[in-house]
């Protein structure tokens, strides 16, 4: 229904395309151009599978790009206190302007064939062989990396032998990437890697 196509990319798609554990809490999406009309679409229809599933579902605008869906069911409670619990799950959505040039972006499109959870869909996504490169781009012109990113980085690079692709970066971007990366890993503060090991 939407206009702009939406490419999933990031944690829950390093989940689901390598089997990684330690699972992450945020669906990220790039798309061509970012408008409210857009991000409804989705999100109305992320709700209405989740209802149709039998949770409730809350959402929550944190900013103009994310949102925080919180679900529940009944069915599902804390076993020590018989209580619900609920899960906090976030949208966020980037824009490839400023991550990539359009002609970049055109290369670095993909697909994936989902048929596990049961579920057995195609869904767009960017090239598996990139996550890496493009998820330390994405860090790079944040600023902001999250514990599971951290993690991420490390299995991608470690187990799956991932390298940076330099064609992706300026030069001058090249030599601060290091520099980025520990800084936003800095500010993340040791509470929050512990809570993800956890």
């Amino acid at each position: 229904k939407s206009v702009n196509p939406f490419y999933l990319f990031g944690s829950f798609y390093n989940r689901i395309r390598y089997g990684m554990n330690r699972l992450g809490n945020s669906l990220d999406f790039f798309s061509k151009r970012k408008t409210s009309k857009d991000y409804k679409i989705v999100n109305d229809i992320l709700e209405q599978k989740l209802k149709l599933e039998g949770y409730e579902v809350t959402i929550a605008k944190i900013s103009k790009s994310k949102f925080e869906f919180i679900i529940s069911s009944d069915k599902i409670l804390n076993l020590e206190t018989g209580k619900e619990i609920k899960f906090k799950i976030y949208i966020n959505y980037f824009s490839i302007v400023p991550f990539f040039k359009q002609s970049i972006f055109k290369g670095i499109v993909s697909s994936f064939h989902l048929n596990q959870y049961g579920i057995n869909t195609k869904i767009c996504s960017l090239l598996p062989e990139l996550s890496l490169t493009i998820l330390l781009r994405k860090i790079y012109l944040s600023g902001i990396i999250e514990p599971i990113e951290l993690y991420d980085i490390f299995q991608l690079a470690i187990k799956l032998r991932q390298i940076c692709e330099h064609n992706l970066f300026d030069k001058n971007d090249l030599n601060k990437i290091r520099k980025t990366l520990i800084k936003a890993e800095g500010n993340l503060g040791n509470k929050k890697i512990r809570n993800v090991d956890f």
